[in-house]
């Protein structure tokens, strides 16, 4: 948590998403496996959308500070989700 905060307070959250960006496609194609068919592009599209929402949530409950559970976060975000689609 004080990591984040000083990342956060800092107004270097944005390193911290490029970060995110540059590891969690190998690690997700790693995880995933081969598989025939798989677009790597459309895989990465969709990575890239939720790094960035999820790095402007992180922010806006640091900013908040930080005050509701991980679990109640994750709570609101399905409710969220369920209507964007």
């Amino acid at each position: 948590m004080d990591f984040l905060f000083l990342i956060n307070q800092h107004h270097i959250m944005e390193l911290f998403i490029k970060e995110m960006d540059a590891f969690l496609l190998p690690l997700h194609l790693e995880l995933r496996g081969p598989s025939v068919g798989y677009d790597i592009e459309l895989a990465r599209i969709a990575l890239t959308f939720s790094i960035g929402g999820f790095g402007r949530i992180l922010t806006l409950w640091l900013n908040e500070g930080a005050e509701k559970t991980p679990d109640e976060l994750a709570k609101l975000m399905e409710k969220a989700i369920r209507l964007l689609i």
